[in-house]
């Protein structure tokens, strides 16, 4: 017999959240509740057919009622404010001063938000944005891993800091691009240097942070992150496909 082990609330709640959103909600759900409800309706009618008419509206929208409630089943909830909070808090913990800057964004945007099934217009996502960092907007369409499309395209606030974001996403992968204004005085420690690897006068620095990965440049008064769950390679090789055309893009602060 195996001894007791302590619970790790936290995991358990994100895989739990995971496995909610890995359930499809059946396309004809919706249909088929409400067919059931028509067909009791219909028995009703034959079996009392002199209902005061207060008696049918009530039944009906009981039956609306019904219909939202089994199709909310299907929706999971976000997490609530403090929850969230807490969760940034600890993942941002193991992660540098800097990094956590680009890290907190990317999670608070990216990750507690419920996305379309279809990717917005790319006219809707760009117009979204500020026309001095719009040409950014094309720049990560043009360089996102195969499969990925843009979702999200907004300027936020978040912990103090105005942020540029783009959310790209294939399936239940998500990859954000952030841009904050970089403070006096602000750079990434050596010891996150990507040896070997400069690009147009850019040097890289990469961290991690649980299962996230992050990789980060500055240029031009900004500090730029790419962060997703991709394997670390992997991510850094999105930053560095972007990295030129974003130094390019961006205003000079």
């Amino acid at each position: 017999m195996m001894p007791d082990q302590p619970l790790d609330l936290e995991n358990m709640k994100r895989l739990l959240k995971r496995a909610m959103e890995s359930q499809p909600v059946p396309a004809d759900l919706e249909a088929r509740v409400r067919n059931r409800i028509r067909e009791s309706e219909q028995a009703a009618a034959v079996s009392k057919p002199f209902w005061p008419r207060w008696q049918v509206v009530a039944f009906t929208m009981a039956g609306a009622a019904a219909v939202a409630a089994a199709v909310a089943l299907f929706v999971p909830a976000l997490p609530s404010n403090s929850d969230q909070r807490n969760y940034i808090a600890r993942v941002s913990a193991q992660a540098s001063y800097l990094m956590r800057v680009g890290l907190g964004d990317h999670i608070h945007c990216a990750i507690f938000r419920k996305y379309p099934k279809a990717a917005p217009a790319t006219k809707t996502l760009k117009a979204a944005l500020p026309a001095a960092y719009s040409g950014a907007f094309d720049v990560v369409q043009k360089n996102v891993p195969s499969g990925f499309r843009p979702y999200v395209s907004h300027q936020c606030r978040y912990d103090g800091r105005q942020f540029v974001h783009l959310v790209v996403k294939k399936d239940d992968q998500l990859l954000s691009v952030v841009v904050a204004t970089r403070k006096e005085g602000e750079s990434f420690p050596a010891s996150q240097l990507v040896p070997g690897l400069r690009q147009a006068g850019l040097s890289f620095y990469q961290d991690r942070a649980e299962d996230y990965q992050i990789a980060a440049f500055e240029a031009k008064g900004h500090l730029v992150y790419v962060i997703s769950r991709m394997p670390a390679e992997r991510n850094l090789q999105v930053m560095v496909a972007m990295a030129q055309g974003l130094q390019e893009s961006l205003p000079n602060l």
